[in-house]
């Protein structure tokens, strides 16, 4: 069947980022609830976002960036929908 979040869709821009915000940008098939969990390089949880769940659709989420450190950061995008389960692991280069 379809991936309800398909990987290769999953991304953030800019990347590297440029100013106090990225976007992180996903393409959900079916309507889920979307949590997006971002960690630094030594595995500290450093943010954690709620993302929209709109099926059929590109979605994205503002991540703010004033009290985040310039460095690279893995953001865990996890998807729950309907019985079905996607997840996929960007790399997000902060420069300040």
């Amino acid at each position: 069947g379809q991936q309800l979040m398909p990987e290769k869709l999953v991304y953030n821009y800019p990347n590297p980022t440029e100013g106090n915000s990225t976007t992180i940008r996903y393409t959900l098939n079916s309507p889920a609830q979307v949590r997006i969990k971002i960690y630094d390089l030594a595995g500290q949880l450093v943010d954690e976002l709620q993302g929209t769940g709109f099926g059929q659709a590109e979605n994205e989420v503002i991540w703010g960036l004033e009290n985040i450190e310039s460095g690279v950061y893995l953001a865990h995008v996890e998807a729950d929908g309907d019985g079905n389960k996607g997840a996929a692991i960007i790399k997000i280069a902060v420069v300040k």
